[in-house]
């Protein structure tokens, strides 16, 4: 599906008295190795989420990686409880 698609989509799901304030900004770098490009959510023109693909990418792998080992630590503590 095409981004102008997905877009319209989105924007049809947002309150009426939003629709005109908030944008939605997808770009691609094709010139880099790797096609690099970011996204963006704007509210009154001030940018409150930039998700630049590499960076947000790793941030994300980051934080997944964090996330699954809180779940391990808490999984062993629960073991551990219930020998005990």
């Amino acid at each position: 599906m095409k981004w102008n698609q997905i877009k319209k989509r989105i924007e049809t799901m947002l309150a009426e008295s939003v629709r005109e304030r908030v944008v939605f900004g997808l770009t691609s770098y094709r010139k880099c190795h790797d096609q690099l490009g970011r996204g963006w959510i704007t509210i009154d023109g001030r940018e409150i989420l930039n998700m630049p693909s590499l960076d947000f990418d790793i941030e994300t792998y980051h934080r997944s990686s964090a996330n699954q080992t809180t779940f391990e630590v808490a999984e062993q503590a629960t073991a551990i409880s219930k020998t005990v």
